[in-house]
This record gives structure tokens, C-alpha cells and sequence, in this order.
């Protein structure tokens, strides 16, 4: 019998705990994602696993995006957050990211601030790694810092106070 004339093999199903493994593994392989905020806690608060879409705080390799809802809001970046992305605002949201005394908030990639969002340090730090484009929205200091390990692009009449 020739390697060709071989009898065909029974697909097996995978067992429980190959799926659990991969699993496993796929939640701290740190793969990306695009996590909206939705405010739907209520408490405007960053930290708040119900204010985000599928109920899950963005993390160091996800991006924090505040585009999809319809208004203005005011969220407060507690405990310390640390994203790989953000976008701010878009034609029908705009978003007051407030990172209070005590708090850094740390941009590793891209960022963006549009329309009438801002970044507000009202007492806290921003640290940005990435590359911020702030095109008419404000960063307003209010006895905050920035850490400026990055690119930051002012555009279409942005305003840092």
C-alpha cells in the first residue's frame, strides 16, 4: 500500500479543553480592539465596564472610541486608563474626557479630538506616545500636565488653554 492508497482519517471534533487553551489565549495575546463607549452606566465614569460596548474597559492594545452616540457627554478618566487608539467626537458627538487629580491617562497610538470634544486635565496627567490631532477641539490644561513623549498636531482652529 503506497502512502496515497492510505484510508481516508475521521475528522475529530476539538476537545473542551483545546477551546478553552486557545480561548485563553486569545483574551491575553493581546490582540486589538475598537471599543465604543455608550455611557449606559450612567456614572460617566472611565473604569465603568457598563459604559462601554460589550461591557468591557478598554485596555493598552484597544482603542477607546467616543463617535457612535448622539450629543454631548462628560467622561471621567479614572483609574488610571491606558489606550492604544482614541477617537474623539465625530458630526453628532462630542465628548469631555476629563482626567482628574490622581489619574493619568496614557495615549500609545493614534489619537484624535474633533469637533467640539476636548481633553480637560483638571488636575491629572496625559501622557501621550502616539500621535494626537486635536482639529477644532480643546486640550485645556486646568492645572493638569501633559507628558508629551510624542506628536501633537493642532488643526482647524484647536485651542490649548
Amino acid at each position: 500500500m503506497s502512502r496515497f492508497d492510505l484510508p481516508p482519517r475521521r475528522l475529530r471534533r476539538p476537545s473542551l479543553l483545546a477551546v478553552v487553551v486557545f480561548l485563553g489565549f486569545a483574551t491575553t495575546a493581546g490582540w486589538s480592539a475598537d471599543i465604543q463607549w455608550t455611557g449606559a452606566a450612567s456614572d460617566g465614569k472611565w473604569s465603568t465596564p457598563g459604559n462601554w460596548w460589550g461591557v468591557v474597559v478598554p485596555g493598552p492594545s484597544d482603542n477607546a472610541l467616543f463617535s457612535t452616540f448622539v450629543g454631548s457627554q462628560t467622561v471621567i478618566a479614572d483609574g488610571n486608563p491606558t489606550v492604544a487608539g482614541l477617537t474623539a467626537g465625530s458630526g453628532t458627538s462630542q465628548v469631555t474626557l476629563n482626567v482628574p487629580s490622581g489619574s493619568t491617562f496614557t495615549l500609545f497610538g493614534p489619537g484624535t479630538v474633533t469637533g467640539g470634544s476636548n481633553i480637560s486635565l483638571g488636575g491629572g496627567i496625559f501622557k501621550n506616545t502616539g500621535t494626537l490631532t486635536v482639529s477644532g477641539g480643546q486640550l485645556r490644561l486646568m492645572n493638569g500636565v501633559i507628558l508629551n513623549q510624542g506628536d501633537v498636531t493642532l488643526q482647524n482652529s484647536a485651542i490649548v488653554s
